[in-house]
């Protein structure tokens, strides 16, 4: 999913670290310094920061534009359930992506009432 070039890492805030769980109220925000492009039938994020680009197909781009800080996990979850009507549940695999996305830097989880999220 990710093609990193060879460069030096840096702190990048609120990422997913391995332990950690995603609340369902946590509100995820992509990074704003994240280059988005689209192409035929996917979405190219490059982060000038860490020099990381990631092709997400049809479903993780739409994941990810609806992580605007202002939805909560439930709220993408039900929205992302409701656009694809007849598939079940998509909490887990919508954490497992949320998950990654944090991990690669190019979105972060902001969790209401906590002073740094």
């Amino acid at each position: 999913m990710a093609y990193r070039v060879p460069s030096r890492r840096a702190n990048f805030g609120n990422r997913f670290m391995p332990g950690m769980t995603i609340s369902a109220t946590a509100k995820p925000r992509w990074v704003e310094e994240v280059l988005a492009c689209g192409a035929a039938d996917e979405l190219v994020l490059y982060d000038p920061r860490s020099q990381v680009a990631v092709a997400l197909n049809l479903s993780a781009a739409a994941l990810w534009e609806l992580c605007d800080g202002e939805r909560s996990v439930e709220q993408i979850v039900a929205e992302l359930t409701a656009a694809a009507s007849g598939t079940p549940d998509l909490a887990a695999d919508v954490t497992r992506a949320l998950e990654e996305l944090s991990t690669l830097g190019v979105i972060v989880l902001h969790e209401p009432g906590r002073a740094d999220g």
